[in-house]
């Protein structure tokens, strides 16, 4: 069986990276970040038909976003099964519905530090077993501050909100958004080992190339070399959950995600260490690898913990 990527693939791909190259820079991103999301990006993603894809290119697509740090709420909608008609934010918390005597549903609960809640247009909650979406405008929402600007967070509250109910196959939503994180965190960790990488080719010492100081380089040198191992393992281990879910092989691409997870995250997290530890002061202090860095710390908070990844695996496995 071959498991390499298509033509269609590789060309979904480049013409991703082209297109988040040509309108987000790194300078882009930085002023983005001062600012919030840009929501227009949004819609052009939805006209480009990134939400329609099948799992294995929307992990392409989100590997792309979290190397460029596509400054959108994007990965929600690439985790469902089908596009939203806006930015949606899922929120996770104590909910209760009711049915109402003439039809439809009322919500009640609250929910903490909904990621992307300030930009959407709808909220996805969970309730009696139910999904159902609700309107932003018909609940409390309140800023919170978080670790990534970009994917600012805010506390809902809901009280007897009218709500419709929107069927997400199962738990597919939850997998699924696992699996989008994960390729983006394999992103993020690329784009901070390029940073380390381009910054040691130009970096100079006593007026000379710090690459004429071999010594001096190796930790810099062996430590992306590491960083390298542990983005390729991931993504494979993302690929592979994608490629699960694409499938519909349930049980097999929930092993996956849990595998690809903690993999991706510490492949993040380590990576961005390393590159702030190769940029060394003062060149790290307003480089943008910052925003990448704070990205990788919120990837390694949201969602289930590399220790309940872990006893899924071992759950199976013994």
């Amino acid at each position: 069986m071959d498991f390499s990527l298509t033509a269609d693939q590789h060309e979904l791909r480049e013409a991703a990276r082209r297109y988040l190259a040509d309108h987000y820079p790194p300078e882009r991103i930085t002023q983005v970040a001062s600012a919030g999301s840009d929501i227009a990006a949004w819609h052009t993603l939805a006209g480009l038909g990134w939400f329609e894809a099948g799992m294995v290119e929307r992990a392409l697509l989100a590997e792309e976003c979290g190397y460029a740090l596509l400054p959108t709420p994007w990965w929600s909608a690439l985790a469902l099964p089908e596009p939203p008609d806006g930015p949606i934010a899922m929120a996770y918390g104590g909910f209760s519905a009711k049915a109402r005597s003439h039809g439809g549903w009322l919500v009640t609960g609250t929910a903490t530090g909904v990621p992307d809640a300030l930009t959407a247009t709808a909220f996805l909650v969970s309730a009696e077993g139910r999904t159902f979406q609700i309107a932003p405008s018909a609940c409390t929402v309140t800023a919170v501050a978080g670790v990534d600007p970009l994917r600012a967070g805010a506390d809902l509250t809901c009280t007897d909100v009218p709500a419709w109910e929107r069927p997400l196959m199962d738990d597919s939503f939850a997998l699924r958004s696992q699996a989008v994180l994960a390729a983006e965190a394999v992103g993020v960790a690329r784009r901070a080992c390029d940073f380390a990488v381009a910054y040691t080719r130009v970096r100079s010492q006593f007026g000379r190339p710090a690459m004429q100081f071999p010594d001096d380089l190796s930790e810099v040198t062996s430590g992306m070399a590491d960083c390298h191992v542990l983005i390729e393992i991931a993504r494979s281990l993302a690929y592979k959950a994608a490629w699960l879910l694409d499938e519909h092989d349930s049980d097999l691409a929930r092993i996956a995600v849990a595998m690809a997870t903690p993999a991706a995250r510490h492949a993040a997290v380590t990576t961005c260490e390393k590159a702030l530890r190769a940029l060394e002061a003062p060149a790290s202090d307003e480089h943008p690898v910052h925003h990448w860095y704070r990205r990788a710390l919120w990837l390694r908070e949201y969602g289930p913990s590399d220790a309940d990844c872990l006893e899924e695996i071992a759950g199976t496995l013994f």
